[in-house]
C-alpha cells in the first residue's frame, strides 16, 4: 500500500495522525492477525526522519504530496523461517513488528558496482510500479523544478540512519501520466 500525505502535513503530531487515519483499518486488522503476541499500531518514524532530513521547504509544498510506503509486519511464520539468519529473525522480531510507514520504495543493488539512482529508480517501479522518466531525474531538471515552485533549498537527497541512500524527487503538477503495461510512468 502506498499513502500520500499533503506535504505541508509533514510535521511531527500532524504526520503520526496523517498515518494513523491514512492507513485502512482492514490493513491494520490484517497486520494484527500477523503478530498475535504484540500490540500493532502504526509508526511515522521513518517517514517522520525522511521529513526532517529534507527540510522545513517541505511544509510550503502546498498541493503537493509525500509519497510514502506502508511495511506490514513480518508474521511469527516468517519469523520463525529456518534458513533466516538469527540476526535477521532479531530484526523481524523486535524492529519490523509495526505497520510502518517508510520512503516510497528501497532496494538493495544487484552487485557492487550498480549505482544508487539505478537502485533507487528499479526500486520504485518493482515495489510501486512507478517509473519516474530519465529527464525527470535530472539534476538540473529537479533544481529548475524546485526553483519554480519556490523551495530551491529543498534537499535531493541524504543518507538515512541505516546508511541507505534516500532520492527526494519533485514531479511537476503538469507532468504527463500514462498506464504502460501495469506501470504508472511519468
Amino acid at each position: 500500500q502506498l499513502l500520500a500525505i499533503p506535504c505541508h502535513m509533514c510535521d511531527g503530531d500532524q504526520l503520526s495522525s496523517a498515518a494513523a487515519e491514512g492507513v485502512a483499518e482492514e490493513v491494520l486488522a490484517f497486520a494484527r492477525t500477523l503478530r498475535r503476541d504484540i500490540h500493532v499500531g502504526v509508526r511515522a518514524v521513518q517517514v517522520k526522519q525522511a521529513a526532517e532530513r529534507i527540510g522545513p521547504e517541505l511544509l510550503l509544498l502546498d498541493g503537493y504530496y509525500c509519497l510514502s510506503s506502508v511495511q506490514m509486519p513480518h508474521s511469527l511464520e516468517a519469523i520463525e523461517a529456518q534458513d533466516l539468519p538469527e540476526p535477521e529473525r532479531l530484526i523481524r522480531r523486535n524492529l519490523e513488528n509495526q505497520v510502518d510507514l517508510c520512503v516510497t520504495a528501497f532496494g538493495t543493488p544487484r552487485d557492487q558496482d550498480e549505482p544508487h539512482e539505478t537502485v533507487a529508480r528499479r526500486a520504485l517501479g518493482e515495489m510501486c510500479g512507478i517509473e519516474v522518466s530519465d529527464m525527470l531525474w535530472r539534476p538540473e531538471v529537479q533544481a529548475a523544478l524546485r526553483r519554480r515552485i519556490g523551495v530551491e533549498a529543498l534537499s535531493g537527497g541524504f543518507v538515512d540512519g541505516n546508511g541507505m541512500q534516500v532520492f527526494v524527487v519533485v514531479l511537476p503538477d503538469d507532468a504527463a501520466a500514462a498506464t504502460i503495461r501495469g506501470i504508472l510512468c511519468f
